[in-house]
């Protein structure tokens, strides 16, 4: 197992002020319409845009 400690990196990170609404939210909003489509937000949930010039400091090796 692997563990690695983002507290730091998190406490600089940018609070995104247009957090996705809940599902029963999104619902509500769409009902009655005769278009709906579908966003495939499932594979970028835990993905986050790191600077090139950053990404080397997000790297993590162990001896295994």
């Amino acid at each position: 197992m692997i563990c690695v400690d983002y507290r730091e990196l998190n406490v600089t990170c940018v609070i995104d002020p247009f957090p996705t609404p809940f599902t029963k939210e999104i619902l509500k909003g769409v009902a009655g319409h005769e278009i709906y489509s579908f966003t495939d937000g499932f594979f970028r949930y835990h993905q986050v845009w790191i600077a090139k010039e950053d990404q080397e400091k997000m790297n993590f090796t162990n001896e295994w």
